[in-house]
């Protein structure tokens, strides 16, 4: 199901751009993401008068021309509404991201890495936990310039976690299996930084109380991945799991907001205590969302 990209109008700041990603999906799949080509442009030709040929180049394909025409060759594919049983191939959705920085990577990793996490509801009512794994070097500067405050819980299974996504989730040499590493990757994206008394809900529903945090868009975030793990939680022994019913794991090609003003960095002015801040302030939205 493709998104609605909204008005040809419309101005989207991408704030997260894998090209190493998107060129790869493309070329996987057989799809031209720059399919105009120079074009001739004759004159007409008379006896008397000699043909004129002129070149006329297209401009070059912009990132969201790229994205468009990768979304509507992948289409129902990527899937939207996840009443699709497991497992999905590509994901894509709209609402609310939280961008944090990857603590703990295992020793040696030569790459940066970061996390988006969202949450969605299908339309059956199945939540869904969104756990996305990204290079910082992909990251927008207004996002990267952003001081994640370093504070609060961290996985001790983080390099696990970063070994199984550099693996595209394929079993480890670990003791933990591919389903507890993805439970891991829940608690990594969705609840590193937690700290004092806060619970569950609090941290989802505002992000911003949370160390490592970059910030997060509020509820118009739009993205795009490619799944690398998706299980269904009721199955498993982890059904009675608490926040949610099936997560999926995979990397973003992309994650864009139609308006800088949904965006919220994580900052500090003077003994103040680090809050969602940006020109103008609206009442704080909980990161859960519904397709």
């Amino acid at each position: 199901m493709l998104l609605d990209v909204g008005e040809l109008a419309s101005i989207r700041k991408y704030l997260y751009w894998s090209e190493r990603r998107v060129s790869a999906v493309a070329e996987d799949n057989n799809i031209d993401l720059d399919p105009l080509r120079k074009t001739v442009i004759k004159s007409p030709q008379g006896p008397f008068l000699p043909q004129i040929e002129r070149e006329v180049r297209p401009r070059p394909s912009s990132r969201h021309d790229r994205a468009i025409r990768l979304e509507h060759a992948i289409g129902s594919l990527a899937v939207s509404d996840f009443v699709t049983p497991p497992p999905a191939q590509f994901a894509c959705g709209r609402g609310t991201l939280v961008l944090s920085d990857f603590v703990d990577q295992m020793e040696g990793s030569s790459a940066s890495m970061i996390t988006a996490f969202t949450t969605t509801t299908s339309s059956d009512g199945t939540r869904v936990a969104v756990c996305m794994f990204g290079s910082f070097s992909n990251l927008a500067d207004v996002v990267a310039d952003s001081t994640p405050r370093a504070m609060g819980w961290s996985s001790s299974s983080a390099p696990e976690v970063s070994r199984f996504v550099l693996n595209r989730c394929k079993a480890t040499d670990g003791s933990e299996s591919p389903l507890d590493l993805a439970i891991e990757a829940i608690n990594v994206c969705g609840f590193q930084g937690q700290h004092g008394p806060e619970s569950d809900g609090a941290t989802l529903a505002e992000p911003w109380r949370r160390g490592f945090t970059y910030g997060h868009v509020s509820e118009v975030g739009e993205w795009f991945m490619e799944v690398f793990y998706d299980a269904d939680l009721r199955s498993t022994r982890h059904r009675f799991q608490e926040h949610f019913e099936r997560v999926i794991v995979g990397a973003p090609l992309w994650i864009r907001t139609p308006s800088l003003r949904s965006l919220e960095l994580t900052t500090r002015t003077g003994n103040q205590p680090y809050s969602a801040s940006r020109a103008t302030r609206r009442p704080a939205v909980s990161v859960y969302s519904r397709n």
